[in-house]
Formats: structure tokens, C-alpha cells, sequence
């Protein structure tokens, strides 16, 4: 099977933290590229995971070809125009909601 190509968009801590370790555990995936609307949380994450695509536009990421999933971990207002454009890209969309 052919490695699957996640793009996460928004790297702060929940990424850090919490997609990041998941990701590591799943062999069939591989993180080919983030993004962040802060370049210097960008520059952090790009450091702690060597993923050398990088961009503060979401936009750019969902229309790679070697980005065959998308997880959005920004902020809750940025979901939904995130979301349906990797939809639209054709894009699989792990999107979480916080819970109320």
C-alpha cells in the first residue's frame, strides 16, 4: 500500500501534541506537508518534524497531489472554509469540533 499523504493545517499545540504522536504510530501515513497562519509556529513545527512543504496559505496544501488527507486543527471559526476546500480538492478531512 502506498503511504498515505496527510497535510495538517494549523500546528499549534493540539498538533504538537496530540496529531503528531497519532501520526507516528500509523505507518501507512506520511506527513508531507503544514501549514500555519503564524510563520514562526510554522518554523517550530517544521523543526520538530522535518517536513520540509511548508506554507501560511491552507489554499496551496489542499491542491498538492501528494496530499491525500487533510487534518484541520486551527481555530473553530477557520474550520469550515478549511474543510470544504480540501473537500473540494477532492481531499479526506479530519476536522474536529471541541466539545460544548
Amino acid at each position: 500500500m502506498k503511504p498515505i499523504g496527510v497535510a495538517i493545517i494549523g500546528c499549534g499545540s493540539i498538533t504538537l501534541q496530540n496529531h503528531l504522536p497519532g501520526l507516528a504510530m500509523c505507518p501507512e501515513t506520511h506527513i508531507v506537508a503544514l501549514c500555519d497562519t503564524d510563520p514562526a509556529t510554522l518554523e517550530r513545527a517544521r523543526q520538530q518534524t522535518g517536513v520540509s512543504v511548508t506554507s501560511t496559505k491552507g489554499e496551496e496544501i489542499v491542491k498538492r497531489d501528494d496530499v491525500h488527507a487533510v487534518i484541520v486543527a486551527t481555530p473553530n471559526l477557520s474550520h469550515a472554509p478549511i474543510a470544504l476546500a480540501a473537500i473540494a480538492a477532492g481531499k479526506h478531512v479530519l476536522c474536529e469540533n471541541p466539545w460544548r
